[in-house]
């Protein structure tokens, strides 16, 4: 009770400075991907395109890049590393708010080589991307706020097979890596707070708990 008047005394600002820094960005999922394939063309890199489009929508999204598509760019220099996309880069908003509105969307992951003479993808639904990884909703990620998406290249192989030295083969293991946080205090009720988590897959006991962590990162 001494405390409550303290705050009250000193003012809104001072009682609300009590509270930590915002919850910084965390891994809140990963994706692997894996693909191979090969060119008729000599090529220096891969290009790696994510795209989520309605479940009901005819055709797809190759060639990239769709309006709702991002695209990443892989080359043998660049194993080991991840490349990061943000709200500046292209398209990057689109495809955010489609993992986080709610609804089962489809997914398109394009591996092609550049310059383009081949290319190998896959369609599948968000959960099956996902694998599990969803919020709230059991379908996407909604209930969290994605910040920044990479590709983390494991590794990436450009090759001229012996007998078509002008040729390409390629291979490459990576995953789709989805960063950010929990959007708010609502995400975590109506049960929500069953399938959000913290940093380090941090699991919450309750409503409470959860709450307490997105407004104090503790």
């Amino acid at each position: 009770m001494c405390l409550l008047a303290a705050g009250v005394a000193l003012g809104l600002a001072n009682a609300t400075s009590a509270k930590s820094s915002p919850v910084s960005d965390y891994l809140i999922a990963e994706a692997p991907i894996v693909s191979a394939g090969g060119a008729p063309t000599v090529s220096a890199g891969l290009e790696v395109s994510l795209c989520v489009i309605d479940l009901s929508a005819l055709g797809n999204c190759f060639p990239p890049p769709a309006m709702n598509s991002i695209v990443f760019i892989a080359n043998p220099a660049v194993s080991g590393t991840t490349i990061w996309l943000q709200p500046t880069d292209l398209n990057f908003d689109e495809v955010a708010s489609r993992f986080t509105n709610g609804s089962l969307d489809q997914v398109q992951y394009w591996t092609t080589t550049v310059p383009a003479s081949g290319g190998a993808g896959s369609i599948l639904i968000e959960q099956g991307l996902l694998d599990g990884q969803v919020g709230p909703s059991g379908v996407d990620l909604a209930g969290y706020t994605i910040d920044r998406i990479g590709l983390r290249i494991d590794s990436v192989s450009l090759t001229a097979p012996p007998a078509n030295p002008g040729e390409t083969d390629w291979t490459l293991s990576a995953a789709i890596l989805f960063e950010g946080t929990i959007a708010s205090t609502s995400s975590c009720k109506k049960g929500g707070w069953h399938s959000l988590h913290g940093p380090n897959d941090r699991l919450f006991g309750n409503q409470g708990d959860c709450i307490q962590f997105v407004n104090t990162g503790k």
